[in-house]
């Protein structure tokens, strides 16, 4: 059986919501392209900006696209702009809040993250600290 509905976050940002209930009791939330792990460094995390990885951008950001939202997947948002550098075809920077969202989720040197993007909801980007 599937299961799906709409959350909003604070900002209004619509969130698919979407679980397949399975006979085993598996309530497992479905989640789109996961790519991209990165060891940040002590000047990621008291930097304003963080490089994103080329193959994760192809795969994952609307090219152009200069605004995003960043969740730690708790329910928790941060406005986000990305600064393409025109270099590449998809090398791109996180800037205006990036430096926020490291502080309010405590993130630090030697953390491993993973970035993440629901193929449904392309302005959203998930970072898990695992």
């Amino acid at each position: 059986m599937r299961v799906e509905g709409w959350i909003f976050s604070v900002e209004g940002v619509e969130i698919d919501y979407s679980r397949d209930l399975q006979a085993g009791g598996s309530n497992q939330v479905e989640v789109g392209s996961v790519d991209c792990e990165k060891i940040l460094s002590s000047y990621d995390v008291r930097s304003s900006s963080l490089y994103l990885d080329a193959k994760f951008v192809k795969e994952c950001l609307v090219k152009g696209r200069k605004n995003y939202v960043l969740t730690n997947g708790h329910s928790q948002f941060s406005n986000c702009k990305i600064r393409w550098t025109g270099r590449s075809s998809f090398e791109c920077y996180l800037t205006y809040g990036w430096k926020k969202y490291c502080q309010e989720n405590g993130l630090v040197a030697v953390d491993r993250v993973r970035f993440m993007v629901q193929t449904d909801q392309s302005n959203v980007i998930q970072i898990l600290k695992i």
